[in-house]
């Protein structure tokens, strides 16, 4: 008899996706959210899953930060539907377009998407 066993990394992509100007590569990308976790299978069949994490990836230039396991319990459940302001840095200025919901970083007074002027 034999026993076919193993591990798998699981990736699933939550219905997540949110519009944002890249704080690492400074150009304009998709907050895509994966929920990743590690599974002992048996004959090919995953049967318990341990180690899962969140991760939030930039579809610009790929990059990716592990998110914490409550925000991803709460994204997962659709509570939030912004993830930008928990990824950029304290103190860095975001405007956030009233008109468009665009968001840009610097010291523009006016969104560069639609012209909307940007309320203090």
């Amino acid at each position: 008899m034999f026993i076919i066993w193993g591990t798998k990394v699981i990736n699933k992509k939550l219905d997540f996706v949110q519009e944002v100007l890249c704080n690492h590569c400074g150009r304009r990308g998709i907050i895509e959210v994966y929920k990743q976790s590690t599974a002992f299978t048996l004959f090919y069949i995953p049967t318990f899953r341990w180690g899962t994490k969140y991760l939030a990836r930039m579809s610009c230039c790929g990059f990716v930060i592990e998110l914490d396991k409550d925000l991803g319990k709460q994204i997962e459940k659709g509570e939030i539907q912004q993830l930008s302001k928990y990824l950029f840095p304290e103190g860095q200025h975001v405007h956030v377009c009233a008109n468009c919901g665009n968001e840009y970083k610097g010291d523009g007074k006016f969104c560069p998407k639609c012209g909307n002027e940007f309320s203090e």
